[in-house]
């Protein structure tokens, strides 16, 4: 019996290992800003962890059931990623054929070394330690704690630094600062997108109530209004419901009465008005195009225009990623941003996994499918592509895994609606 329980202590801190090989390889790339800072390794540390998962994957010889559909649309995208290359005459679609290519091999290491749900755990872990860390920091800076600096990230937009969390978006009240909290990630935005993927993958696999509840805390200090957005659609899926009444009926009530009071007391001070801006005021100017307070919320309107007018003088296979003619500008995040690069057919295969686990997710059963909670979850990624469509990250698609592999455990959920199509 001792010797049982030695060897589950070994095999568990053994796992603690690989896990934390496994995040040392993700935090060294985008969309993590840990890479700009100086004296980091950035590409190299990136290679030498991959090179540390390829031996141990090679060592341990047979991989344990990789889902062969996977595999299957990554080589598919690899060879596109090549043909771009030869067609546009653009290196960085070989950046993108060396991105999938490390995804296979670091998927491989998590299925044979950790297992997708001990992947989850651990990437919940860590989006709510970066809520613990962002929060803390959050009332330091606005009670007059100081940065312990500023750095620039590649699209030269200041960072600051704090140590223990990533800020941005400073506005100043008195002595203290009220900022926006962006974990270690380059911005607020693409903080909240993480932490609604961490609500969405702990309702598909867990479901615990602290967590969930901790998430969505956590994500109002983003003041992200992808995340407001996001929220409400979460709500409304998963706890609009008569079941579920006196949950919505809670969750709705503190929602309505924090927004109640934030609009009553935004011009009681300086501070109020501020949060105001940030949060109410954001999604006000959404929907009326305009400046509310400080902020602009609908801060892509430009980049959308720019990447219109780009994808309409080269529709089917784009203009490359980086050959883009400085004419059309800057495209930034916006949804048709992939479009203007890559064309309709480019844009098909870089968002050939999200629509392939989509339709998966809806279980076709001869004349009938199901929605269940992946399918939702899945819609709302989609809602969140539309302001941040990134779909090529190493980060991103074992997340898009994780979802899938829950889709392929879990496909006819007790609670699923089916719908018959005659």
């Amino acid at each position: 019996m001792r010797i049982l329980q030695k060897k589950s202590r070994m095999q568990s801190k053994t796992i603690y290992i690989y896990i934390i090989i496994l995040w040392l390889l993700i935090t060294s790339v985008a969309p993590f800003a840990f890479f700009v800072l100086p004296m980091h390794p950035g590409k190299f540390a990136a290679f030498f962890l991959l090179v540390i998962i390829l031996i141990l994957v090679i060592i341990k010889r047979k991989i344990q059931n990789p889902h062969p559909l996977i595999i299957f649309i990554l080589l598919f995208q690899i060879v596109f990623y090549l043909a771009s290359a030869f067609y546009h005459n653009d290196t960085a679609y070989i950046n993108l054929v060396i991105q999938n290519i490390a995804i296979i091999i670091t998927y491989f290491f998590i299925i044979q070394y950790i297992g997708i749900e001990t992947f989850v755990k651990s990437y919940l872990k860590i989006i709510q330690f970066m809520i613990f860390m962002g929060i803390i920091v959050f009332f330091y800076a606005l009670f007059g704690g100081k940065s312990y600096n500023e750095f620039e990230f590649i699209d030269g937009r200041p960072i600051i630094n704090y140590i223990i969390s990533f800020a941005r978006s400073p506005f100043y009240i008195g002595g203290g600062m009220l900022i926006r909290v962006c974990g270690f990630f380059d911005e607020p935005g693409a903080f909240a997108f993480f932490i609604i993927q961490a609500l969405l993958l702990n309702k598909i696999y867990f479901n615990s109530k602290k967590t969930e509840i901790l998430l969505i805390f956590g994500g109002l200090f983003t003041m992200s209004v992808a995340f407001f957005i996001s929220l409400v659609l979460y709500i409304v899926f998963f706890y609009l419901s008569i079941k579920q009444k006196k949950s919505f009926l809670f969750i709705g009530l503190f929602f309505a009465t924090a927004i109640f009071f934030i609009q009553v007391n935004r011009d009681s001070s300086v501070v109020s008005h501020l949060i105001y801006s940030q949060t109410i005021g954001r999604v006000e100017g959404l929907f009326k195009g305009e400046e509310v307070g400080e902020v602009v919320s609908d801060n892509r309107s430009s980049l959308v225009e720019n990447a219109l007018r780009a994808f309409k003088d080269a529709p089917l296979m784009g203009h490359g990623i980086e050959t883009v003619p400085k004419k059309y500008g800057y495209f930034g995040a916006n949804i048709l941003g992939p479009f203007a690069n890559n064309g309709i057919i480019g844009a098909f295969f870089m968002f050939l996994p999200f629509m392939v686990f989509l339709i998966y997710s809806l279980n076709f059963k001869k004349w009938s499918f199901y929605i269940n909670d992946t399918f939702k979850s899945l819609v709302i990624i989609f809602i969140n592509y539309l302001q941040r469509p990134d779909v090529t990250g190493l980060l991103i698609m074992l997340l898009m895994i994780a979802f899938f592999h829950r889709i392929k455990q879990n496909n006819k959920i007790v609670n699923n609606t089916r719908f018959v199509m005659r």
